[in-house]
């Protein structure tokens, strides 16, 4: 088994892994997303109206649904992204029938009135605590692929296709294909051999630390990347649905996140040498355009090429430096110091204890404040004198 303080390809891998962990919505958040998601979701099952009888399925799509969730830069709001999936044809329904009988059932509760913003294809619950919840309404096309909606367009007053659920399980047999991710795989030797249970349950991550994909961490980073870019001019940002889809599509089986990114990243940039304008297509159902946008807007298309070289630039300079310092880092995912120390203070924890070498063992314990130092000078978690943790110039 390989000695994660003598790989430095396991260490890199460990370090971005830790950066992914550290964007993701923190527990409060996602149990109050949870929480009024279920609300609403009771809501409109109960109505006794237009839906009443109605064979309906709500469900979450989107980030939440690939795993790949990005906590917002600042104070700006998460959008949690709902279906409200009828089982019945379309031909049935007006678009701006479906959407109208969304509208008047949410406004029958006075609290999502006062919450209620009217979207081009969806209904915008605005919550308290830094996320939104856009509620997409939608009817069948066909039934021999009952996941395939249409949804209604408001400014073009008809419907649009779209099949977000079969998207979500496209996307993740894409980052499935991978045979065996790198630190995942030495995780699973790891506990196999007992060497993690010398660790702390302190310094352990959560459970999805260890089994998520190379492509699902990738695509946390490439969105992390693309809000800093775009964090003073949000109008021209690229969609979080365009940059996993190419990511999707551009994966070839890498199994570590560095691999992945690089892989994505060079041939994007490389396709945009291309005179023809790109186009990201929905994969599970060709006719839905995701990229429909860059048409009309061209300014759009304009900023994600700049939004991309920019990354791959910043990319290719923390190749050439990746464990030096926090600046490059923070170039490209916005990681200040602190939470850069906080990363490389757990990273040296947790793994100090797989390794023989008594130096970095002892880098470990006083990492983690819990080294003793004994008569001989020795330090040790058994017995003798506690040693203060080390801080550096302004770690107060």
């Amino acid at each position: 088994m390989k000695n994660f303080y003598d790989d430095f390809e396991l260490q890199r891998e460990d370090i971005l892994a830790r950066i992914a962990q550290k964007l993701e919505l923190d527990s409060t958040r996602r149990e109050k997303m949870e929480q009024s998601y279920k609300a609403v979701s009771d809501w409109l099952d109960k109505d006794e109206g237009f839906f009443k009888g109605k064979n309906i399925d709500i469900y979450s799509h989107g980030s939440v649904r690939t795993y790949t969730t990005v906590k917002p830069l600042n104070d700006d709001d998460f959008d949690l992204d709902i279906v409200l999936h009828l089982h019945h044809h379309f031909s049935g329904f007006t678009p701006i029938q479906i959407y109208n009988e969304l509208i008047r059932r949410l406004k029958e509760n006075e609290n999502y009135a006062r919450m209620f913003v009217a979207k081009n294809r969806c209904a915008r619950l605005n919550y308290a605590g830094n996320f939104h919840m856009d509620i997409l309404p939608g009817c069948i096309i066909s039934f021999e692929n009952t996941n395939q909606l249409y949804v209604p367009d408001k400014k073009l007053s008809e419907w649009t296709p779209t099949n977000p659920k079969d998207f979500s399980t496209w996307f993740l047999g894409r980052a499935n294909t991978v045979v065996e991710p790198l630190l995942e795989g030495y995780f699973n030797k790891a506990f196999a051999k007992d060497l993690m249970l010398k660790a702390e349950i302190e310094t352990l991550p959560s459970e999805n630390y260890y089994d998520k994909k190379p492509l699902q961490r990738a695509v946390q980073l490439l969105k992390r990347s693309r809000d800093i870019y775009f964090e003073n001019i949000p109008e021209y940002k690229t969609s979080s649905i365009i940059l996993t889809t190419l990511a999707g599509h551009l994966y070839s089986g890498e199994s570590t996140i560095y691999s992945t990114i690089n892989n994505i990243l060079s041939r994007i940039h490389l396709k945009l040498e291309n005179s023809f304008r790109l186009k990201v297509f929905n994969p599970v159902m060709p006719a839905e355009d995701f990229s429909e946008k860059w048409d009309y807007e061209p300014k759009l298309y304009e900023y994600f090429k700049l939004f991309i070289k920019d990354m791959y630039k910043n990319w290719q300079a923390l190749k050439m430096d990746f464990s030096k310092h926090p600046d490059v880092y923070n170039s490209l995912f916005g990681i200040k110091e602190s939470l850069y120390k906080d990363v490389v203070v757990e990273h040296t924890k947790l793994f100090s204890r797989t390794s023989n070498d008594s130096l970095i063992k002892t880098s470990g314990i006083i990492l983690g404040g819990k080294g003793l130092t004994d008569t001989m000078g020795n330090i040790n978690l058994e017995s003798g004198v506690h040693n203060e943790r080390h801080r550096d110039f302004g770690d107060i």
